[in-house]
C-alpha cells in the first residue's frame, strides 16, 4: 500500500462521515486531494512522452460517472462522482472501473437489506460508505 492509497482511504474516510452526517460531501477538498495525487502520479509520464495518454486514462471512470449524476438530476450525487475520479486516479483507469462495480454490489446488498427491514425503497442512502468500502476492499484483495 502506498502512501497515496492512504491517504486516499483517510480522506475517503472522512468523506464517509460528512456524507453520513449531512448527506453532502464537500467538493473543494476533494478537488484538493484529486489533484494533489494527480500530481504525484503526473511524475510518472514526465520521462515518457509517448505515454501522455495513459496520464489522462485514469479520468474516464470517474468522467463517466459524472455525466451519470448529471443525466440522472443527482441520484447520485456530483461529490460521489468525484470520489469515483479520485479513486480512480489513485487506482488506475481499470481499477477504478472496478471500484465502481464493487461500490454498486455493497450499495445494492444494503438496499435489499434495508427493502427485507420495511424501509421504503424512497429513501437516500450516502454512497461515500459505499465508494470507501469498494476502495479498502480493492487495496486488501487486489
Amino acid at each position: 500500500m502506498t502512501l497515496s492509497n492512504i491517504i486516499v482511504t483517510l480522506f475517503l474516510c472522512y468523506c464517509t462521515y460528512k456524507d453520513i452526517k449531512t448527506k453532502l460531501i464537500p467538493i473543494l477538498p476533494v478537488a484538493i486531494i484529486t489533484i494533489l495525487i494527480f500530481i504525484n502520479h503526473s511524475f510518472r509520464y514526465i520521462c515518457n512522452a509517448h505515454e501522455y495518454v495513459y496520464f489522462l486514462l485514469p479520468f474516464i471512470p470517474g468522467l463517466i460517472m459524472l455525466m451519470l449524476s448529471f443525466l440522472s438530476k443527482e441520484a447520485l450525487g456530483y461529490g460521489d462522482s468525484a470520489l469515483f475520479i479520485l479513486c480512480s486516479i489513485s487506482l488506475g483507469m481499470l481499477n477504478g472501473f472496478i471500484i465502481i462495480l464493487i461500490s454498486f454490489i455493497y450499495s445494492a446488498l444494503f438496499s435489499i437489506v434495508l427493502l427485507i427491514k420495511g424501509i421504503s425503497g424512497k429513501s437516500t442512502i450516502p454512497f461515500a460508505p459505499f465508494i470507501m468500502a469498494a476502495f479498502i476492499t480493492y487495496l486488501f484483495f487486489y
